[in-house]
């Protein structure tokens, strides 16, 4: 059975939890929440304690108090596994969520049993600054001329999900970005690369164009 429950802490962190086991955290992208990741709780319950949480700033979780820093959300990670009082879980990121792992493991590497790292890089450290710069235009701009999420939805949709996905799919997408809760700014503070020594997963899907191969 799935069950919500939050972290305590000056910014509590919404998180869904199922099953008993080792602990396996699944850690969504921008514009996405823990709902991204039912599908996967549901699966990997029977054999894991699966957790899939909302980053700061999304969802149900709090927002920053203060300017927000992407080693914040490597924080949170750390107390959240401290409240499921687990010395080392399995993490799973897509997309900024792989980046907040690789950070995370950059700074804790004891408590990283293994990584999945799906449809992300290892950060904007190499990446120009006019490069920056477009890519968080990309995701500001619509929103400071007056749109809303639900404005943007459908053309986020349309790059997030292949042609080839079920509607069923790219349903659950839309509702996750039109949901409560959304730091488009949090692509702001994306890291420099961290090379990484923990046992790993890549992920790539051949058709994502945000992501490519």
């Amino acid at each position: 059975m799935r069950v919500t429950r939050h972290t305590g802490g000056p910014v509590a962190i919404a998180y869904d939890m199922a099953g008993s086991g080792p602990l396996v955290v699944f850690l969504h992208g921008i514009g996405g929440n823990r709902t991204n990741w039912y599908g996967q709780l549901e699966h990997f319950s029977n054999r894991f304690c699966a957790v899939t949480w909302d980053a700061r700033g999304y969802g149900a979780s709090d927002d920053s108090p203060q300017t927000l820093k992407f080693s914040d959300f490597a924080d949170d990670l750390l107390r959240l596994l401290d409240h499921c009082k687990a010395e080392r879980a399995h993490l799973v990121g897509l997309s900024m969520g792989g980046m907040i792992v690789q950070d995370f493991y950059g700074r804790h590497p004891e408590r990283v049993a293994t990584l999945a790292l799906v449809d992300t890089s290892s950060g904007f450290g190499g990446v120009p600054e006019a490069a920056r710069r477009d890519f968080l235009a990309r995701r500001l701009d619509p929103l400071e001329k007056g749109l809303t999420p639900v404005d943007i939805a459908p053309g986020v949709v349309e790059v997030l999900v292949a042609k080839s996905a079920s509607a069923a799919i790219a349903s659950a997408c839309a509702r996750a970005i039109v949901s409560p809760g959304c730091r488009a700014d949090s692509a702001t503070t994306f890291p420099p690369s961290r090379p990484l020594a923990a046992q790993e997963c890549i992920c790539m899907a051949s058709r994502d164009s945000p992501v490519p191969p």
